[in-house]
């Protein structure tokens, strides 16, 4: 299997089509990999475990495939592919490259932009910047709601809202458990109930709270932080688990699910258990003064001699 592309592996070659998909191995390929290749116009890459996509040699490229290519996370700057018609790529965040330039890498964008001279026919302006004119890449799978390219919260109203909810849940909820835990009060089944449902809200406040975070360090350009943070170690409290006393394993919003849905059972079985008087023959005991007493209501029993 093969583990690495060197630089210039495929120079004076012609070759139409390159397909490199289902080498599991395949982790690293040259920055030059494809540097001097000739008639190069489908490169499918998919299924590999590269971490790094080169552009050089690419200019010419028309049909890029990068499907279930789960360890590249960061994709090239979209403008380095020239010709480029079609793109399918394995996050949808990676298709806003093409849509958000400017944003996706702002440095080598305005380098680019410099770099560039503006010739009749070859240079347009848009929104107020020189960009070269081209055909709009057809991306998949496409962004869209639940991923979405600039900003986490489609707004400002709803941003301001998960704010507001999240610090009234974290302080509410702590001063309900606060209070209700109290050494001087005692823990009563009501309160047991309390317990488990201000635990269950507090825990959403926290998941919450986290959203709004990232919210506000991503506006603009989400699409650039999605992927590490839903798959990688910035935010790993929500993509990946941690085990709460051995089994079930948890996440924020499954705690949430898990004090609620145990709360309830506990709490309408010890109800019950003190609602119900308890079942059964009467017991006898025996009272200080020698007589007998049958049952817990004080029937009469009979005198020792």
């Amino acid at each position: 299997m093969i583990e690495t592309v060197a630089a210039k592996a495929f120079e004076k070659s012609q070759i139409a089509q390159l397909s490199l998909k289902g080498n599991l191995n395949l982790k690293h390929l040259d920055p030059d990999a494809f540097v001097g290749i000739e008639s190069l116009r489908q490169l499918d890459l998919s299924r590999t475990s590269i971490t790094n996509m080169p552009t050089r040699g690419l200019e010419d490229l028309e049909h890029l495939i990068l499907q279930d290519t789960h360890l590249l996370k960061v994709f090239p700057a979209a403008f380095h592919f020239k010709a480029l018609q079609v793109a399918n790529l394995t996050y949808p965040y990676h298709c806003c490259a093409f849509s958000h330039p400017a944003a996706h890498r702002p440095e080598e964008y305005a380098t680019y932009l410099e770099n560039v001279t503006l010739q009749p026919g070859v240079l347009e302006a848009v929104c107020g910047d020189l960009a070269k004119p081209r055909a709009p890449v057809s991306c998949s799978p496409e962004p869209d709601a639940f991923s979405p390219c600039e900003d986490l919260m489609g707004n400002w109203l709803l941003r301001l809202s998960v704010w507001a909810v999240s610090v009234a849940a974290l302080l509410g909820n702590g001063t309900v458990l606060l209070v209700l835990l109290s050494p001087r009060r005692r823990l009563s089944v009501p309160r047991f109930l309390m317990c488990h449902l201000a635990a269950a809200d507090l825990a959403m406040g926290v998941y919450l709270l986290m959203l709004a975070v990232m919210d506000a360090v991503s506006v603009g350009s989400y699409f650039n932080y999605a992927i590490d943070w839903q798959n990688g170690e910035v935010l790993w409290i929500l993509s990946k688990r941690w085990t709460t006393a051995g089994d079930p394993r948890l996440t924020v919003p499954e705690m949430s699910k898990f004090y609620f849905s145990l709360g309830l059972p506990i709490t309408s079985e010890s109800g019950w258990a003190e609602s119900t008087p308890p079942s059964g023959p009467p017991q006898k005991t025996c009272n200080r003064n020698g007589s007998w007493a049958a049952g817990i209501d004080g029937g009469e029993g009979r005198r020792l001699h």
